[in-house]
């Protein structure tokens, strides 16, 4: 292979893989061309078929005139016989023979025209199905076409949707409430007077109190004997447990 049928098939190739690129993102213009070649088709067909029906009517039309003219003339010659008119029955008899061939002849021909008439416009009714039918299949390619490219963006937009950041924020807005929430409980306990903290105190001792005393006596009904002092031994170890907590 020379160095210029190399270089021609690269460049054929490179082409035909461009051709083919466009094809695919253009269906719709690849359907077009191809239904415009088709027509261009149809018409060329169309006009050589109206040459061949018009043949044939030209034929047919012939034929009806000869016939006639054969049926005329074999009636003449009828005549002639019956009165004698010999010279006359010649002539008509050579008339009648050229008629009689023309019209085995004509009919040959319109049975042959007919024919191909009849092809003729059987082609031209494939063609105009074949071109219905290339109508119909580009509509329905570009309605699938239209709908897999929204498909797909759908697909796409719904890719790059990320509930990630979406949940990060939601947990920073939790955490800065709780941390708000804190902060305002520190307020509280840091406004609260000296008062207040003895009033919070006493009431929790007398509590404590009260829940020693209610011990003490479910011990005297159970014939548990419990000092008072221990009740104030268990009263100030409380009080001390309770401070370290503090």
């Amino acid at each position: 292979m020379s160095l210029f049928s190399r270089l021609f098939n690269i460049i054929h190739g490179l082409f035909g893989g461009f051709v083919s690129q466009v094809e695919e993102q253009n269906p719709a213009a690849v359907f077009e061309a191809t239904i415009q070649q088709q027509k261009q088709q149809y018409q060329k067909l169309k006009k050589a078929s109206a040459s061949i029906v018009f043949l044939r009517d030209k034929t047919q039309s012939e034929l009806y005139e000869k016939e006639k003219e054969l049926e005329q003339v074999s009636m003449e010659l009828e005549y002639a016989v019956q009165n004698d008119m010999d010279e006359a029955a010649l002539q008509l008899i050579e008339v009648q023979d050229s008629l009689s061939e023309r019209v085995a002849s004509l009919r040959y021909e319109l049975t042959s025209v007919g024919q191909q008439a009849e092809q003729a416009i059987q082609s031209l009714q494939e063609f105009q199905n074949s071109i219905k039918g290339l109508m119909r299949e580009k509509e329905k390619a570009i309605s699938e076409l239209a709908s897999i490219e929204a498909q797909e963006r759908i697909k796409g937009q719904l890719s790059e949707l990320s509930t990630d950041a979406d949940l990060t924020a939601l947990n920073n807005v939790r955490t800065s409430i709780q941390k708000r929430k804190a902060s305002l409980k520190i307020d509280e306990e840091l406004s609260e007077t000296s008062t207040e903290k003895q009033l919070r105190e006493i009431r929790s001792n007398i509590g404590a109190v009260k829940n020693h005393s209610r011990l003490q006596e479910l011990k005297r009904q159970m014939g548990s004997q419990t000092t008072g002092e221990d009740v104030q031994d268990r009263l100030r170890v409380y009080k001390q447990q309770k401070k370290e907590i503090l």
